[in-house]
């Protein structure tokens, strides 16, 4: 597994459902996992979901705060974003739930970012759509999918700048959700990468072996099953990966394998 950052590649975006405690899962054991995580791979921004009351008495800013600035950090925001602080100025940026979804979990914060060396700007929205299956619920994630592209359009007409949404969207590819987008010119990364993770990003919840261990494993699906995506407009950056972390102390931290994209800004 390469996780390192190859040379002339000048941005990664990461995301990570890091798994709330809703399943006698508590987050202390696991905090660790997450905070080597930021410092395994190193993303520029990385949008983590399921920060639930619990990991945010857990404190992961203060862990990464020689490095990453959050946004979004109060404890009723499940969907904050990091960004590198050195790397980036911010301009503008907000928090909103998503309407007419009964889940105080579920919602967009986003930020209007800029390269400090180059003054690009880049606009980065970290969310987490509505989670029941049915098709009352896949029409719930298609006004959850609506929402989250005006505001990417929104950020796209004011600034003229290259716009990235990601996190668990509970959607596969094909869905409804993923169709609305895809209609708009919104596509999962992977479609338009030079090399991507074949296999799916939810890989489901670890094995509960007592006293505060987990233990996960990589599953068999493929990516077209993934629930988790960075999204962008098609042919706006040339995505040069699309991978997943995978390995055994993030497998046992949570029921989803972070994905992340490398691309030239």
């Amino acid at each position: 597994m390469d996780s390192s950052i190859e040379r002339g590649i000048l941005m990664r975006i990461m995301t990570a459902n890091i798994w709330g405690d809703y399943f006698n899962n508590p987050v202390m054991p696991r905090k660790n996992a997450i905070v080597n995580l930021f410092k395994k791979f190193s993303p520029d921004i990385i949008g983590l979901q399921e920060i639930n009351p619990s990991w945010f008495n857990a404190d992961i800013p203060s862990a990464v705060k020689d490095e990453y600035t959050v946004v979004g950090n109060i404890v009723s925001n499940y969907v904050p974003l990091y960004y590198k602080t050195e790397k980036f100025s911010i301009l503008e940026f907000g928090w909103e739930r998503y309407e007419k979804t009964e889940d105080k979990s579920k919602g967009i914060t986003w930020a209007l970012l800029v390269e400090k060396e180059t003054e690009k700007k880049i606009a980065v929205l970290n969310t987490h759509l509505w989670w029941k299956q049915g098709s009352e619920h896949d029409a719930l994630r298609v006004i959850n999918a609506k929402q989250l592209f005006a505001k990417m359009k929104y950020l796209k007409e004011k600034y003229s700048c290259p716009v990235f949404a990601f996190g668990d969207f509970n959607a596969i590819d094909g869905s409804d959700a993923l169709n609305y987008l895809e209609k708009n010119g919104v596509f999962t990364s992977y479609k338009f990468a030079d090399s991507f993770s074949k296999i799916s990003s939810h890989h489901g919840d670890p094995e509960n072996l007592g006293n505060g261990i987990f233990k996960g494993k990589e599953t068999l699906n493929p990516k077209e099953k993934s629930l988790d995506h960075i999204v962008t407009f098609k042919d706006e950056i040339k995505i040069k990966k699309h991978d997943l972390a995978i390995y055994q102390e993030i497998l046992d931290a949570t029921d989803h394998s972070p994905v992340y994209i490398d691309f030239d800004l």
